[in-house]
């Protein structure tokens, strides 16, 4: 009997390893295919190795595997625990009272922590209804029409979602299908005031106000480096966004020989609006430091998004360079 170790790469990697040894072909088919086959090319190399996979350190307690957003980043694993899952639905669901009468639409996709836990499994725990999207998916457009179908009582979303449908549904159409509607639920709303056992770093930027409320501003990788001065791209959003005729606004930082990087914007112009980029500049003078001022302002119809919702500051970047 020969005893075969296989490895499985990418096919254009092979090529690196051709003198490693013999090549076969190894044709597979399935039983009663009627012919049909595959094919699988297998390479014999001396330097195999076994590599983890995702799942080698998971144990019994784990219930799932999330990916995190990777918007400042690779996307990484992260392990749910039973345990966290559990505290999760029970957390929500007592917060808001939910119970069978309730009814909510999929606002977040299912492969989302928020919407997989917060919105499908604490509803369906609780004996009440989810309706997935018209779409498929999250639309501004079909929304108000998937909160009637369903008569959803709430629902819960990411920030930018929420302001989406701020800006884009109309007031009457907002109010007419709204009528059950009892809780609204931001996922970065503050914390609860609850003390948890030790301390995490996970790289967010906060702020507390006097009465111990903690805000989360944006993540530490995301800060502006200019000449030595840390800028928060998130608190250069906020006053370029109250301008009246701005919608959306994402800050980045643009390479700079001389001071590491300097500062630009994509602004989305509120519906119906002209965004006048030289008096927008004005109107952050008089809320912004000097060093925290865009040099460079340039207008678009929509920001990227990840999968999630959030803003793809990847390729905010990467489109203003």
């Amino acid at each position: 009997m020969l005893r075969v170790h296989l490895t499985v790469t990418d096919a254009s990697r092979t090529e690196e390893n051709d003198d490693d040894g013999p090549q076969w072909r190894l044709h597979v088919a399935p039983p009663n295919a009627a012919g049909a086959k595959s094919e699988m090319r297998l390479l014999v190399t001396h330097s195999a190795r076994t590599v983890a996979t995702p799942l080698s350190g998971m144990t019994d307690l784990d219930a799932l595997i999330m990916f995190t957003s990777g918007t400042t980043g690779k996307p990484k694993l992260v392990p749910w625990t039973h345990s966290n899952v559990a505290t999760s639905i029970e957390n929500i669901s007592g917060a808001y009272h939910l119970d069978p009468s309730d009814a909510t639409v999929a606002a977040m996709p299912l492969f989302h922590g928020h919407g997989l836990v917060a919105t499908l499994l604490t509803t369906l725990a609780t004996g009440g209804t989810v309706l997935l999207p018209t779409r498929g998916k999250f639309s501004a457009h079909t929304f108000a029409d998937d909160l009637a179908a369903c008569g959803a009582t709430w629902y819960t979303a990411v920030p930018t979602i929420h302001t989406i449908l701020l800006d884009r549904v109309p007031v009457k159409t907002a109010t007419d299908h709204a009528c059950r509607l009892r809780v609204i639920r931001s996922c970065s709303a503050p914390l609860a005031p609850t003390t948890v056992r030790g301390w995490v770093r996970s790289g967010d930027l906060g702020s507390v106000d006097a009465h111990g409320n903690l805000t989360i501003r944006g993540r530490i990788k995301e800060l502006i480096n200019r000449g030595g001065e840390r800028i928060s791209p998130e608190y250069v959003e906020e006053v370029l966004a109250s301008h009246p005729t701005v919608a959306q606004a994402a800050v980045f930082g643009l390479p700079d020989d001389l001071y590491g990087e300097r500062i630009a914007a994509f602004v989305v112009p509120r519906e119906g609006c002209h965004v006048d980029t030289a008096e927008l500049v004005s109107y952050g003078r008089e809320r912004l430091s000097a060093f925290e001022i865009p040099e460079r302002i340039i207008l678009t119809d929509a920001l990227p998004l990840t999968a999630k919702g959030s803003i793809d500051r990847s390729k905010i970047a990467a489109g203003g360079r």
